[in-house]
C-alpha cells in the first residue's frame, strides 16, 4: 500500500498562536484563500484531498468544507453522531483514518489542519510529514494554544517563503538525515574507491582511519535505508553485558548473529576445544571478567577477573571528569581463544560533559574491523543502546553525585573499513536510497540495572522496556554474512 503525502498547514501569530477560546481569532481573507487554495489544488481529476481534524475544529466549522474529504478524530459517540449528520466522516484515531486515506484511490493528499492534539501528532511524527504549511501573522492575538515551536526547528526547515500584508507564508520541509547521509558517503566511498583486498576470509574494497559520529541526544541512530532489527540489537547488547558466551542464549530468543560463527565446524576450524555455540571469552566475557581463565560457556565467572563495566559505571558516578573512564573487549593473551578476533570495542571511552547544567554522557568506540554494510548498521545502533542504557541505570541508583546524566555523542574510529565483494549489490541498493529522519527511544525502565557487587542484574531489562518512536525506515536488504 503506497502511503499519501501528509501535510500540515496552519497560520499562526507573533507568539507562535493559532487558537483562542476554541477558535480563531483573526479572519484575513488573503490567508483563508491560500488556504482553499493549498488544501483544494489536486494534480488528476476526479481525485480529491482530505482535511484531517480534531473534533473542536470540526465543531467550528458550519459544515465540510467542499470539494474535499472532511475526516474528523473523535471517540465521544454523541458528538460522532452530531458530526456524521453534518456531513463529516469520523475516525477512532489518526492512524486509522491515515489508513483509510491510503487505501481511497480518489485522496491525493492528506492536510492536518488542527486543533493542538492533530498538530502535535504531526510534530512528534516528523517521518509522516511531507511540508508544513505556515502563514506567520505579524500582530499578537493571545492566543491561548500555542504551537511547539522547538520540535519544528528541530526537524524541518524552511524551503519557501512569500510575503503578503498582514502575514508570512512559509513551507517548511524535513531536514535531511546528515548523520546517515555521512555513513552513506563512507558506503560509497569504499564502493568507488576502496583498495581491493584478498583477505582472510573474502574479497573486500577497503580503507583505514574513517570516522562517524552520532548526536544521542537529539535522537537513536537506527539507520532508516534499511530497516533495521532493533530487538535483535537490544538481546545481543544484553548478553554481553551479562558476560555471556552461550549463543545457545541469543537462539533460543530467535537471534541469530552468531550461528555461523558458532557452529562445531567452525570451531573445529579455529582448533578451539569448545562445544558448538560456545563463543569463547569475547566481548561481554571481557566486559565483566577481564582474564579469568576461561573454560567453557556453562562455567560460573562470578567474582573471577575484572570486571571492567562496574568500573566504568563507578568512576561515571564518583569521578566523572576522570580520562580513566574506559573498558576494553581486546584482551591480548586471550584474542584467539574466541571464535572471532574482538572486531568492536578496541577501546571504549567515555566523557562526562557538562552543557549549560546539565551532563552529557559520551562514548568514543574503536573498531578494528568493520563490515561495513552488515556490521556497521548494528554496532552503531549497539553502542548507542550501551550508552542509553548506562545513562538509565546511573539515574535509576543515585545519577552522577546526586545529578542526573543524559545521553551524550557517540563517536566511531573505524581500522579497516571495508565492503566484502558478495555485498556490492546491496550496497549500490542501500546508497540510492534517501534516509528518512532518525527515531526517538524511551527506556521505560527504573529498576536497577546493576546490583552493588556487579552480578549483571540488567538481565532484568527487557526488550519491552525499550518504546522507539516515529521509526520509518526502508524495506530489508538481505546480504549473506560472511563468517
Amino acid at each position: 500500500m503506497t502511503s499519501k503525502d501528509i501535510d500540515m498547514i496552519i497560520a499562526i501569530d507573533s507568539q507562535y498562536g493559532f487558537s483562542k477560546d476554541g477558535t480563531i481569532p483573526w479572519k484575513i481573507d488573503n490567508d483563508l484563500k491560500l488556504f482553499q487554495k493549498i488544501t483544494s489544488v489536486v494534480s488528476k481529476p476526479l481525485f480529491k484531498n482530505a482535511l484531517l481534524m480534531g473534533r473542536k475544529t470540526a465543531l467550528t466549522l458550519k459544515g465540510p468544507l467542499p470539494n474535499r474529504f472532511n475526516f474528523v478524530i473523535s471517540n465521544n459517540q454523541e458528538y460522532i453522531e452530531i458530526l456524521e449528520e453534518k456531513g463529516f466522516e469520523c475516525f477512532s484515531s489518526i492512524e486509522a483514518c491515515i489508513r483509510y486515506a491510503n487505501e481511497n484511490i480518489h485522496i491525493e493528499k492528506i492536510f492536518l489542519i488542527g486543533g493542538l492534539d492533530i498538530y502535535n501528532w504531526g510534530l512528534h511524527n516528523p517521518n509522516q510529514i511531507n511540508k508544513i504549511h505556515i502563514s506567520h501573522l505579524i500582530k499578537n492575538w493571545d492566543c491561548d494554544r500555542v504551537l511547539n515551536i522547538a520540535l519544528l526547528k528541530d526537524n524541518f526547515t524552511i524551503c519557501r517563503i512569500e510575503e503578503f500584508n498582514d502575514f508570512t507564508y512559509t513551507i517548511y520541509k524535513k531536514k535531511k538525515n546528515e548523520e546517515e547521509h555521512s555513513y552513506l558517503k563512507l558506503l560509497k566511498n569504499l564502493y568507488e574507491y576502496g583498495h581491493k583486498r584478498q583477505t582472510r576470509n573474502a574479497l573486500t574494497y577497503s580503507s583505514f582511519g574513517k570516522t562517524l559520529e552520532f548526536n544521542l541526544n537529539k535522537s537513536f541512530p537506527l539507520l532508516t535505508t534499511k530497516k533495521m532489527a532493533l530487538k535483535s540489537i537490544f538481546e545481543e547488547l544484553k548478553f554481553f553485558l551479562l558476560g555471556q558466551t552461550d549463543n545457545k542464549i541469543l537462539k533460543d530468543k530467535n537471534v541469530h548473529i552468531w550461528d555461523g560463527n558458532t557452529t562445531k565446524e567452525f570451531i573445529d576450524k579455529c582448533k578451539l576445544p569448545y562445544e558448538e555455540n560456545d563463543m569463547g571469552p569475547m566481548y561481554g566475557f571481557q566486559w565483566r571478567f577481564f582474564n579469568a581463565e576461561y573454560l567453557d560457556c556453562h562455567s560460573e565467572y562470578s567474582g573471577k577477573g575484572y570486571d571492567q563495566l562496574l568500573d566504568v559505571i563507578n568512576l561515571i558516578k564518583t569521578d566523572p571528569f576522570s580520562r580513566r573512564i574506559l573498558m576494553s573487549s581486546y584482551n591480548p593473551t586471550q584474542s584467539k581463544l574466541g571464535v572471532l578476533y574482538p572486531c568492536h570495542g578496541i577501546s571504549i571511552q567515555f566523557y562526562v560533559e557538562e552543557i549549560n547544567g546539565n551532563l552529557h554522557l559520551d562514548c568514543l568506540m574503536h573498531q578494528r574491523s568493520a563490515d561495513s554494510f552488515l556490521g556497521v548498521p548494528f554496532n552503531i545502533a549497539s553502542y548507542a543502546m550501551l550508552v542509553y542504557m548506562l545513562c538509565n541505570h546511573i539515574n535509576n541508583t543515585g545519577g552522577v553525585q546526586e545529578k542526573k546524566i543524559h545521553p551524550g555523542k557517540l563517536l566511531m574510529v573505524f581500522g579497516d573499513m571495508h565492503i566484502y565483494d558478495e555485498h556490492i549489490e546491496a550496497v549500490q541498493t542501500q546508497i540510492s536510497r534517501e534516509p528518512y529522519l532518525f527515531p526517538q527511544i524511551i527506556l521505560d525502565y527504573n529498576i536497577k540495572s546493576f546490583d552493588k557487587n556487579g552480578d549483571g542484574s540488567i538481565g532484568k531489562m527487557e526488550f519491552s522496556h525499550i518504546k522507539i518512536l516515529d521509526y520509518k525506515c526502508h524495506d530489508p536488504i538481505k546480504a549473506q554474512m560472511i563468517a
